[in-house]
């Protein structure tokens, strides 16, 4: 069995809905906090309090993309196709991860938190599929979960 692990690369369109996501309460309680503390609320000379109610939203989406990159668990020539993809399936479940979509070739789990499940289905960045080919087995989804997997399949013990 072969093992390899390689992070994938981070979403633009993520990054997008992390600034609009920033943006938008970022922008409106700046603006109603200067309206109410600025000497002269409708000359806009302040430049640095405008130039901080946009880098700030870009910064925290930066690290936010950066932070919910997404891994890929390439599993490649087991013995055991089936029992490979049955276990990373039950591993998965107990750790708090239901199924949201079973077919014949792929598995998508999502988890069973209310947080989770609300910046899954907003960003896609909290669901775990698992691909099947006809030699090998896909995995990917976030490093927080897939980290347990990846770690159990390299020394724990997996029938390979």
């Amino acid at each position: 069995m072969k093992l390899e692990t390689k992070f994938l690369k981070p979403s633009l369109w993520t990054f997008v809905k992390f600034l609009i996501l920033g943006l938008i309460p970022f922008w409106s309680f700046g603006t109603i906090i200067y309206i109410f503390t600025a000497p002269d609320p409708f000359d806009v000379k302040m430049y640095t309090w405008w130039s901080y109610l946009i880098l700030i939203p870009i910064g925290s989406a930066i690290g936010f993309t950066l932070g919910t990159r997404r891994i890929q668990i390439t599993i490649a020539n087991p013995s055991d196709l089936e029992n490979v993809k049955k276990w990373s399936s039950d591993f998965l479940t107990r750790n708090r991860l239901i199924v949201k979509l079973q077919n014949r070739d792929k598995t998508v789990f999502r988890s069973k938190k209310f947080y989770n499940q609300m910046f899954g289905d907003w960003f896609g960045t909290e669901l775990i599929s698992i691909k099947t080919n006809k030699d090998m087995i896909i995995i990917s989804g976030p490093l927080s979960l897939l980290d347990k997997v990846d770690t159990e399949l390299r020394f724990g013990k997996v029938n390979n």
